[in-house]
């Protein structure tokens, strides 16, 4: 099985359209060399996401691309979150926003509070960051625009709902997946570092006395 270590600095659009593409529908294509971020569609700066845990560290993203995109961040991380973002749900952050022709916007990631900690599945504390982007369309269309960068047009008003960031049939994505690190070990990471550890120590513990249950005809074990 491959560490999720090989998974880093990925730039890939995935192709899940089973018909030509329409002549002038432009989104990335899947690149050669999977290993280097291509900014072809998009512009990342920092490349790396290397995160001062007391400061925050910011980051702009523009738009390459001729037509309007649609661009998601994601940040699944036990230590670290996206300010101001528009989407929170246990350690998952989201912002995101409509993207024009040359236009550019920042956003910040910084030390995450002790709230909010829940639906932890990542694998290491420091997690790691998503970057989603294709062609501007209104939840529901497969080819109108957003004429507006608001939640209605986002298709999640009035729920909590995270933004979608699964490709579907009718387009391509560009997809940017790396990991998160801080810049230093300050003792508020090496903290939250053992809280996340004892948080995957319980979670094994219970998972194995499930299967243990099971595997004895749902008779439930005593644990102290």
């Amino acid at each position: 099985m491959k560490s999720f270590e090989n998974y880093s600095q990925i730039n890939v659009a995935v192709p899940r359209y089973s018909k030509p593409l329409p002549e002038k529908f432009d989104a990335p294509q899947i690149e050669s060399d999977f290993r280097q971020f291509q900014e072809r569609h998009l512009q990342v700066t920092p490349k790396r996401f290397v995160i001062n845990p007391e400061k925050g560290t910011r980051f702009r993203i523009k738009s390459l691309s001729k037509y309007t995109q649609d661009v998601i961040v994601t940040c699944h991380s036990f230590l670290f979150e996206i300010k101001k973002a528009r989407r929170q749900i246990g350690v998952t952050s989201q912002w995101f926003h409509v993207f024009g022709k040359d236009q550019e916007k920042e956003f910040e990631i910084g030390m995450k509070g002790d709230e909010n900690l829940d639906h932890c599945e990542i694998p290491f504390a420091a997690g790691f960051l998503e970057i989603t982007h294709y062609k501007s369309r209104i939840a529901g269309s497969s080819s109108r625009p957003k004429r507006f960068d608001t939640d209605r047009e986002w298709g999640i008003e009035g729920t909590k709902l995270l933004i979608r960031t699964a490709s579907h049939s009718w387009h391509y994505h560009g997809y940017y997946m790396d990991r998160l690190e801080a810049e230093t070990e300050t003792d508020g990471i090496r903290k939250r570092k053992i809280r996340f550890a004892k948080h995957f120590y319980k979670k094994a513990v219970e998972e194995e006395r499930k299967k243990i249950e099971k595997s004895h005809g749902g008779l439930q074990m005593m644990v102290r």
